[in-house]
């Protein structure tokens, strides 16, 4: 893999961790420590997602041989079938659980958008 996708990842967690432990506190002060966990669960899919993709990605790219996007389209539709399936079934059981994982999904955006701040820094 090369260095800077492995800058990238190893950045983003570090940011990711910041982002989970304050907001899960401030979420489990807030509510109840039930909804910190599903926002946890949101950011860690969300994170794993990315590292998963990264990794396809970089290997797809690198690949010298015959390139074919089966590997990234096989990747994707797995990744996306887990993030929806377990959002769905946060759904069959609280409406709010649903919103509190988006939220935790999407705090792994934020996580990217200050490693591409630091980048435009350097």
């Amino acid at each position: 893999m090369e260095d800077e996708v492995k800058d990238l990842i190893k950045t983003t967690i570090k940011y990711d961790f910041i982002l989970l432990i304050s907001i899960a506190i401030i979420i489990a002060m807030l509510f109840n420590m039930v909804y910190s966990l599903i926002y946890i669960l949101g950011l860690v899919i969300s994170m794993i997602n990315f590292i998963v993709n990264s990794i396809v990605l970089n290997y797809e790219l690198n690949k010298k041989q015959f390139k074919s996007p089966i590997l990234n389209i096989v990747s994707l539709l797995i990744r996306t079938s887990i993030i929806c399936t377990i959002a769905i079934v946060l759904f069959t059981y609280n409406k709010y659980y649903l919103i509190v994982y988006i939220i935790g999904v999407i705090m792994h955006f934020i996580a990217i958008i200050l490693y591409a701040t630091k980048l435009r820094r350097i």
